[in-house]
């Protein structure tokens, strides 16, 4: 059976090891600590670590970043879409980060020195650039990593609906109608044509959204289901993701 579940939020899916998001790197800053690298003191920390930790020692007691910090208070939300988080995100997000201070460190992008990703044992964390002599969170890089995660998830999903459709085929006899859509894979169509035998693959209905707020689209083109996203811009266009 195929079955859908509701996408969780990357903090849950870093558990998955088996089905990684491309967001889960940054939630890893919410897993348990791993064990103690060996020979720590001989690690040099970079500038980059310097500076997102003396926002997180702050931030994590006093909920308030420090000025020209690291992280700025319009960073916050960038980084919230990153986790999808909820309250009391940033004396959360700070201690998790304080937390792992033993285990960061920086790697700088091959062509740009001035740019790179902190790294906990080699999990990507956050990026992060340099701007005058200060390091701060780079949140240019974060919202490509944002948009990138958000098209690789509806891939996915797009590739779920399209193994759940066959499916339902072989044991209904029959593709969805337009009118029946995407919903006959929640719950059982009460009108013609009727599936004769009929399994639920989908867990909950809000898979059926994509990661920019729209509905996935179907419909029967030559007996054949067509399936798409709006994608990014929330219109159809040449731009619309498919399965393929």
């Amino acid at each position: 059976m195929v079955l859908l579940a509701f996408r969780a939020n990357p903090v849950s899916l870093l558990r998955n090891d088996e089905h990684p998001h491309p967001l889960t790197c940054l939630a890893l800053l919410f897993a348990p600590s791993w064990a103690e690298p060996k020979n720590e003191g001989q690690t040099k920390v970079h500038p980059a670590v310097q500076e997102l930790l003396k926002w997180a020692e702050v931030a994590k007691d006093t909920g308030r970043s420090l000025r020209n910090s690291f992280i700025n208070a319009d960073d916050i939300d960038t980084i919230k879409e990153m986790m999808k988080e909820g309250d009391d995100f940033e004396k959360q997000f700070a201690a998790a980060v304080y937390a792992e201070k033993k285990h960061l460190s920086f790697e700088e992008t091959p062509d740009d020195p001035s740019r790179g990703m902190i790294v906990s044992e080699e999990k990507a964390l956050l990026p992060a650039r340099k701007a005058g002599e200060r390091w701060q969170f780079d949140p240019e890089a974060a919202e490509k990593m944002i948009a990138q995660a958000r098209i690789e998830t509806a891939q996915t999903d797009l590739q779920s609906f399209k193994a759940a459709l066959e499916q339902y085929k072989a044991i209904g006899g029959t593709y969805p109608s337009n009118e029946q859509g995407l919903d006959s894979l929640f719950e059982r169509p009460t009108k013609a044509p009727r599936p004769r035998r009929w399994v639920q693959n989908v867990s909950r209905p809000e898979v059926f959204i994509d990661p920019w707020g729209n509905r996935y689209q179907y419909r029967l083109v030559n007996g054949k289901p067509r399936l798409s996203s709006l994608g990014p811009d929330g219109k159809a266009s040449d731009d619309d993701l498919t399965p393929e």
